[in-house]
């Protein structure tokens, strides 16, 4: 059965409102960050108001600085003095940097691109307007992972003193004149405004649930020249649902353990680098790998005066000096012997178990050792290693007093936890920022079944859209910059005969 990529070209709002109900198993996407670049022009859509008002636009400049802040900016003029008025657009390159917005007089509707509104307020209500939609379109069961960065306010380019009062809402109506939106007005220069927190608290009203606020580190981050504060690395992705149960297959994106010939020849390499066996690392529960084994907690078995830190650390502590009670150290004794004696009279080796077993081969090892990087096995990995080794059954020799003392590794690796570590890639036809396949790929491997449909409301260079195909996904893509429509279906290799596709206006 062909897989499904359905490309639609509109305003996102509009283009969301022709998916049905409940039909999208995962959304994956990162909106326009707030005041970061102005986008071809036809982004530039029509936001609230009335539908039915003949509109009657009055313009308003917003100024954008760049990273010194602005023609007239302080520090874009303390620069001038610095560096001369030979350096001066280098260092500042203001010329007419403005966005060029309108309101209706009647109405109150706002024309313009999203990420380029006059406040933070008003680009949060717009993103309010298209994750409403989001959430109607998501099934229970279904994921919403959201990544979004955060922006500083700039010396005159965010500090709007003067919008038209008749902002309009996402309900479609306006604001009282008397009352007029608030605005940025009185946010110091150089303030981070906050603008994922503001989007999350949004989301919140809605109805998602927040379930992580993933931390995705930038290896590769671009370097940044200022000196008064920290270099931005990292970004947030957040995992929200409609309902407390969801699907969610952590297995898929589990991180293979690593084995102890790797960490000791890495060591060993390190070690000759750095003037040869001088001062040897101690391999062992003390590694800090060891955290990742351990799976264990507060047990009657163990006997120890260890009170600082996790219940991993206590127990490794404990392992290593030897405090166990003769009775669990025999059991644990006993099963390791008992293992490693019914592998060698089967005749297998690791490779064959592993082929045989579908457990990979860096675990299986820590099955059969004999020293303390010995681990136990789960009962999945018993029950399939049972029939071909000859093991009795799993609660006979795995006792309670033994799972409460060692540990216990999955077959397929450790949850790996909420900081990704993920470089970025540059797209060449793209200029801008893209989506990393690498994000996409673990978001939608952990949020979306096999069979199901992923959701992207800016597909942009097409990143979800090829992550998705490779994965054999269902996938809907939305822009509204035709550009983007063709870079995604260029990049995708589509139409093609293996896929069923279909191109939508709106």
């Amino acid at each position: 059965m062909y897989m499904k990529v359905v490309l639609i070209h509109g305003h996102v709002v509009d283009a969301l409102k022709q998916i049905p109900s409940d039909s999208v198993d995962c959304v994956i996407t990162s909106p326009p960050y707030y005041g970061l670049r102005k986008y071809p022009e036809d982004a530039n859509v029509i936001w609230g108001g009335d539908p039915n008002c003949e509109h009657e636009w009055e313009s308003l400049e917003t100024k954008r600085p760049n990273l010194s802040g602005g023609k007239d900016n302080p520090y874009a003029k303390e620069k001038l003095a610095i560096k001369g008025t030979d350096n001066y657009k280098e260092q500042v390159d203001y010329h007419k940097r403005v966005t060029v917005s309108s309101f209706c007089k009647k109405c109150g509707a706002w024309y313009g691109q999203l990420g380029l509104e006059p406040t933070p307020e008003m680009y949060v209500e717009h993103l309010g307007m298209i994750f409403k939609e989001v959430y109607r379109v998501l099934k229970p069961t279904g994921t919403f992972w959201l990544n979004i960065g955060d922006t500083y306010s700039g010396g005159s380019g965010h500090n709007v003193e003067r919008i038209n009062p008749k902002i309009a809402r996402t309900d479609g109506k306006v604001t009282d004149s008397e009352r007029p939106q608030r605005r940025l007005k009185g946010i110091p220069r150089k303030c981070m405004l906050c603008i994922p927190e503001r989007v999350l608290f949004k989301c919140l009203e809605i109805g998602f649930i927040l379930r992580n606020k993933i931390i995705w580190y930038k290896p590769n981050h671009m370097p940044s020249s200022v000196k008064d504060r920290l270099t931005n690395t990292w970004e947030y992705v957040y995992l929200l649902t409609k309902k407390q149960k969801y699907y969610f297959n952590l297995d898929a994106i589990r991180v293979p353990y690593v084995t102890f010939e790797k960490e000791r020849k890495h060591d060993i390499k390190r070690m000759l680098k750095y003037g040869g066996f001088l001062n040897p690392v101690k391999i062992g529960y003390e590694s800090k790998y060891a955290n990742t084994l351990i799976g264990a907690f507060n047990s009657k078995f163990l006997k120890s005066d260890v009170k600082t830190g996790s219940p991993a650390q206590r127990t490794i502590k404990v392992l290593m000096s030897g405090k166990l009670t003769t009775k669990v150290r025999r059991a644990i004794e006993g099963l390791a012997n008992y293992l490693r004696m019914k592998k060698k009279q089967s005749g297998y080796t690791i490779k064959e178990l592993a082929e045989l077993t579908g457990i990979k081969k860096t675990t299986l090892e820590h099955y059969f050792r004999n020293d303390e990087w010995f681990a136990i096995p789960d009962k999945g990995a018993w029950e399939a290693l049972k029939p071909l080794l000859g093991l009795g059954e799993y609660e006979d020799f795995v006792t309670e007093e033994i799972r409460s003392a060692l540990p216990q590794i999955h077959p397929l690796g450790k949850n790996p936890g909420d900081m990704w570590s993920i470089n970025t890639e540059p797209f060449p036809e793209a200029h801008f920022a893209v989506f990393p396949t690498e994000l996409v790929r673990r978001c939608m491997k952990a949020g979306c079944p096999p069979d199901g449909t992923v959701l992207d409301p800016f597909v942009g260079s097409g990143t979800t859209v090829k992550v998705a195909i490779e994965l054999r996904r269902n996938v809907i893509g939305i822009d509204v910059v035709k550009e983007y429509i063709k870079m995604t279906m260029r990049r995708c290799n589509l139409p093609n005969p293996f896929i069923e596709f279909k191109l939508i206006t709106c």
